[in-house]
């Protein structure tokens, strides 16, 4: 007898029917149970997949809702987080524009001052101006200032403020040079 490739076809002398407890091949190539249970147990089997869909859908609307208030809470505080900004910017640009008038004033002032104190101290080679008891007062409030300065520098971190009105910037008392 010569060798083939198939498979020799199962006796059929031995072929039982169904079991009616194991798993049978169904149509579409799944096995089915057949088993002698009850009707309810069956209908329980049935609608097994369909409980699971419906807690899935379930599940699902409860996520959906959950996600709905993250976001309004989330749109919530980036409005709350925008106007906060918006504020802010606007007190910025509040105190960049006082600054700016403090700054302008403190230029007209220094300006006014200079003028009013050119006008008292006499020029050189005139006799008018300040008397001599107004040139004494002043230049004892030279001194008054001076000593000022030399308390706050010697209570402070080393820093004054100069006295000459061409440098409005302060300057280290050690490295201060120049007669005063």
């Amino acid at each position: 007898m010569p060798h083939t490739a198939r498979p020799a076809p199962p006796d059929r002398r031995s072929f039982t029917g169904p079991a009616t407890s194991g798993p049978v091949p169904h149509s579409n190539g799944h096995e089915r149970s057949i088993d002698a249970r009850s009707p309810s147990a069956a209908r329980r089997d049935f609608l097994a997949p369909f409980e699971r869909l419906y807690e899935v859908l379930a599940s699902t609307e409860q996520t959906k809702f959950i996600l709905q208030d993250l976001h309004h809470r989330y749109e919530s505080a980036l409005a709350s987080k925008v106007k906060e900004i918006g504020d802010f910017k606007s007190t910025t640009h509040a105190a960049s524009t006082l600054l700016n008038n403090l700054q302008q004033s403190t230029d007209s002032l220094k300006d006014m001052v200079r003028y009013e104190i050119s006008r008292a101290i006499p020029k050189a080679g005139t006799s008018g101006g300040l008397t001599s008891d107004e040139r004494q007062e002043f230049e004892e409030m030279k001194a008054r200032m001076k000593k000022m300065e030399e308390a706050l520098e010697a209570k402070g971190d080393g820093e004054t403020i100069t006295s000459n009105p061409k440098m409005h910037k302060r300057k280290k008392s050690g490295k201060e040079t120049g007669d005063e």
